[in-house]
């Protein structure tokens, strides 16, 4: 089911409660599947070019919300619409009835997310980790400088 065709269903439903738990098709997220939905959370806060870790708790809660629905109902999501999911879920008032509705695992996944965006701060922050991570850009750069020197012409 896509989105626009649950909230239309949702609107039209008098006991929205109800409509809700029709639509809940899992309980339980083994616990290693919440941890790579979690990672993948954190990934995508990532540099990519520098491997810095840039936090952004809005897109954290957006994502929350939009893995509850995906993992835990029957709503199809494709990769590009998480905001437009995100946003009629909200605008609609759903994810408390969803959080519900899902039960004490919604919680837990939410637990995961929240100590693996942590890690991924109090990782990055640490000062070892802060130089290890410096330290390879400027040996990064000190090879490509080497190469370039060393291409070029002799006198």
């Amino acid at each position: 089911m896509k989105i626009d065709e649950f909230i239309k269903g949702y609107n039209g439903a008098t006991d929205k409660k109800g409509f809700i738990n029709l639509h809940v098709v899992r309980k339980y997220l083994p616990y290693e599947e919440k941890v790579v939905i979690a990672n993948a959370i954190v990934k995508s806060f990532t540099n990519k070019e520098t491997g810095d870790f840039v936090r952004n708790t809005p897109a954290v809660f957006m994502n929350e919300v939009v893995s509850l629905v995906r993992e835990y109902t029957d709503i199809e999501i494709d990769k590009n619409e998480s905001l437009d999911v995100f946003n009629k879920i909200e605008k609609n008032n759903i994810t408390e009835l969803l959080v519900d509705a899902i039960g004490s695992d919604a919680q837990r996944m939410q637990t995961v997310i929240s100590m693996v965006v942590n890690d991924a701060v109090a990782n990055h922050g640490d000062l070892v980790n802060f130089m290890s991570i410096k330290s390879d850009n400027v040996n990064v750069i000190l090879d490509k400088l080497k190469d370039a020197l060393a291409a070029l012409p002799q006198k």
